[in-house]
């Protein structure tokens, strides 16, 4: 950082609009921001500045999505590797929240506002937004998601019931030989609670045991054979979910190009966003540019001064003029005005 910036009160100036930013992306840009140095530059970003206060007042905040990961995210879909449901998720939200920024622009448009018409710079993808929507539901693959899934989902509901029947059955015609009244679940396999000195009266396999040795965990053969058939069943929904999951992965990476775009302009808009926001809450206004040598400051204050305490600066130094001495009480004054006049230029 240039030392002259720290002693203006620059940094607190991008430590105020990275709080605004909403985007990492945008928060990095805001971090390294510089005074610009060239007038078109500078007229381009002022005018921007303007706009985003406007659109600010008439239509509200910006719905800005945080984009946390998306980049990663699509990487993975075009690389191959599995994104999961709760990853979909994240892409469908964010999605959805390209498109309720875009339709916010397009409020915009009707006040003549021209921030606003970079919405024609946003790519709505509906088609997949609702098709990811269809898909995914509370963090896991929907049993709609297709035909398929459905049909196995219902099967292995009605199985797990038989096991469940089964493992009851088992163990209401071997009261006596139980410890507990409850079916347990140990590494995958319906057991019941046996004592381990009435193991001989339920046939099957001792999958473990409680931590005094008294109770061993048994599954019996009539359940660990419906178990079996579970287990495809299992086998075959994971392998009709990661179907499904490519499928989706595929469209994702198909529209690579698309959420690059959309990334940066959102990152853009945050960076334009996040000056409005801080100008709207400075009360800032947008200076008159000139190429002369001189400096006119009307009721001008440091930003990091109380607006209801700081007393309001004038100054004028014309062309021609190369210096000026301030003058005073050492309380202070001369330097707040010297910071002043230097972050404002």
């Amino acid at each position: 950082m240039n030392e002259n910036e720290n002693i203006l009160g620059f940094q607190y100036i991008r430590e105020q609009l990275m709080e605004l930013a909403s985007t990492e992306q945008a928060k990095k840009h805001l971090q390294d921001l510089m005074p610009y140095m060239k007038e078109a530059e500078l007229r381009k970003n002022m005018r921007e500045t303007t706009e985003a206060r406007e659109l600010l007042n008439k239509v509200g905040a910006p719905p800005i999505p945080a984009m946390l990961g998306m980049e990663e995210l699509v990487t993975k879909a075009v690389s191959g590797d599995l994104l999961l449901p709760e990853d979909m998720e994240n892409v469908g939200s964010c999605l959805a929240a390209v498109r309720r920024l875009k339709d916010y622009l397009k409020r915009g448009q009707r006040f003549g506002i021209g921030l606003s018409y970079y919405s024609e710079n946003l790519s709505v993808l509906e088609e997949l937004e609702k098709e990811i929507v269809r898909c995914i539901r509370n963090g896991r693959v929907d049993d709609y998601a297709s035909q398929e899934l459905r049909d196995i989902r219902r099967k292995k509901q009605i199985l797990e019931e038989k096991v469940k029947a089964k493992a009851e059955s088992v163990m209401k015609a071997n009261k006596s030989a139980m410890s507990d009244q409850f079916i347990v679940n140990r590494s995958g396999h319906i057991c019941l609670p046996v004592k381990r000195d009435q193991k001989g009266k339920v046939k099957g396999s001792v999958i473990d045991q409680s931590a005094t040795g008294t109770t061993l965990f048994i599954e019996p053969e009539a359940v660990a054979y419906l178990s079996s058939e579970l287990e495809m069943l299992l086998i075959e929904e994971d392998t009709e979910e990661r179907k499904i999951l490519y499928t989706l992965m595929n469209e994702i990476a198909n529209e690579q190009q698309v959420f690059a775009e959309n990334m940066e302009m959102i990152t853009r808009l945050d960076f334009i966003f996040a000056k409005g926001k801080l100008s709207a809450n400075l009360h800032g206004v947008e200076p008159e540019l000139h190429m002369e040598r001189s400096i006119r400051i009307c009721k001008g204050r440091h930003p990091q001064l109380n607006e209801k305490e700081c007393v309001p600066l004038d100054f004028e130094m014309n062309v021609g003029t190369r210096g000026m001495i301030i003058t005073g009480p050492n309380t202070g004054g001369q330097t707040v005005a010297i910071k002043t006049v230097g972050l404002l230029v």
